[in-house]
């Protein structure tokens, strides 16, 4: 349950309308994965797709507006108007992300459709990968079970008609 407790915190804060059936659905779950998704309409249509990576506090999520990287922590205290760079690495793949507080405890940083394809990609076959905030802090976070859990998120953006962040890994694209 830790997991899902998590995960949710990444998108505490999101601006979520709390209409009459809507809620959260976990649509999977792996290693220290997880994705969800929100539903206005009860269960209808998909208004958010979330990923995130529970332990590390690092997740991605797409609407119809925005396709974002969050990075959260509870013993942050930001102010409103923090601004850094934190750059991900994974494999040979390395991006610097421009970020903004969002809250106290979360940054934000939007990525571009193709943005989002190459960082899922090298998420998906990487066996971990690095994140680094300013040139101070940085941390390590394992890929294992990611690549379902991003696969599930590739989807649940491209059955809602919110975002085309590419063709999953795994079973549906694997000959075996």
């Amino acid at each position: 349950m830790r997991l899902l407790y998590s995960a949710l915190a990444l998108i505490a804060s999101c601006g979520l309308a709390h209409a009459q059936g809507a809620g959260m659905a976990l649509d999977a779950a792996q290693g220290n994965w997880a994705t969800l998704h929100h539903t206005t309409d009860g269960g209808v249509g998909t208004d958010v797709c979330l990923a995130a990576s529970v332990d590390a506090q690092v997740g991605l999520r797409v609407d119809e507006n925005d396709i974002e990287v969050r990075f959260s922590d509870p013993k942050w205290s930001l102010p409103s108007d923090t601004k850094g760079d934190v750059t991900i690495s994974a494999g040979s793949y390395s991006h610097l992300f421009h970020t903004a507080s969002l809250n106290p405890t979360m940054l934000v940083g939007e990525l571009t459709s193709d943005e989002a394809k190459s960082l899922l990609t090298a998420l998906e076959t990487a066996p971990v990968a690095k994140i680094t905030f300013g040139a101070k802090t940085s941390k390590t976070i394992s890929l294992s079970g990611s690549t379902k859990v991003l696969s599930d998120f590739q989807g649940c953006a491209r059955q809602a008609g919110l975002a085309d962040l590419g063709s999953p890994a795994g079973p549906a694209n694997s000959p075996f």
